[in-house]
């Protein structure tokens, strides 16, 4: 892995967290560049905008939760408790990364007042 994409990696990592701890509304630039000990400017130069670098952390958290998902499904494939065995695979990753459960409730939460925000809610249910 580059230099580069460790940064971006870095900054995906913390727009996550600071949604997931602080709300869309109070994340910021700053929060984001305190959060992953970077440059301000760096993000406008890999994501030009908060929007896309937030759609970035979308898309992180759901490609990790689908792969950990799909992990757990085959773990718990022979338990003798299914339903158990379900919600285990399901939302077992949540309690690895809790602030990914926390950023995609605050995604949600958000596609339900803010119309520009449903299609990244769609894009991460879509088949």
């Amino acid at each position: 892995m580059t230099k580069g994409e460790k940064t971006k990696l870095r900054m995906i990592e913390a727009v996550i967290e600071s949604v997931a701890r602080y709300g869309f509304e109070f994340t910021t630039a700053t929060t984001i560049s305190k959060q992953a000990k970077i440059n301000r400017g760096l993000i406008v130069h890999y994501f030009s905008t908060i929007e896309k670098l937030i759609a970035a952390g979308a898309e992180q958290v759901n490609q990790f939760s689908r792969n950990r998902t799909n992990e757990l499904l085959l773990e718990y494939k022979d338990s003798p408790h299914p339903v158990e065995a379900y919600f285990k695979a399901t939302f077992g990753w949540i309690k690895e990364r809790p602030h990914y459960g926390r950023f995609l409730i605050c995604v949600i939460s958000r596609a339900l007042y803010d119309k520009k925000s449903v299609t990244p809610v769609q894009e991460i249910f879509k088949n």
